[in-house]
């Protein structure tokens, strides 16, 4: 299972990412990401990222998924060191709050 998740300017929408992180793995990503709908309560807009399509979250929607990254970064917080899942939250994490800062979208890609 891949999921990549890019930096992209918000005009044009299209075009090369600015940069881009990737899981991949044998693992569901919804054992990384809470992509499952009882998680909606917690997670209303990561609950909703298509693991087989495209899914984008725009520059007003930001501040959330920060809030969201943040919660779901503290869930990971007694994974064993090197952690590839922990790491990709991070760096999800990372995205997420430059896009907040320089108003750039954030492009989740499934697989």
């Amino acid at each position: 299972m891949s999921l990549f998740a890019d930096m992209r300017p918000l005009r044009p929408p299209s075009g090369s990412p600015l940069s881009r992180v990737a899981y991949q793995g044998n693992a569901w990503i919804g054992d990384v990401l809470p992509l499952r709908i009882d998680a909606f309560g917690r997670y209303p807009l990561l609950s909703g990222i298509d693991p087989y399509g495209y899914t984008v979250f725009n520059s007003v929607q930001m501040p959330f998924v920060v809030a969201e990254l943040e919660r779901r970064q503290g869930e990971f917080a007694d994974a064993p060191e090197g952690s590839r899942d922990a790491e990709f939250i991070g760096e999800l994490l990372a995205f997420a709050r430059e896009c907040e800062r320089n108003h750039k979208a954030l492009f989740f890609i499934g697989d």
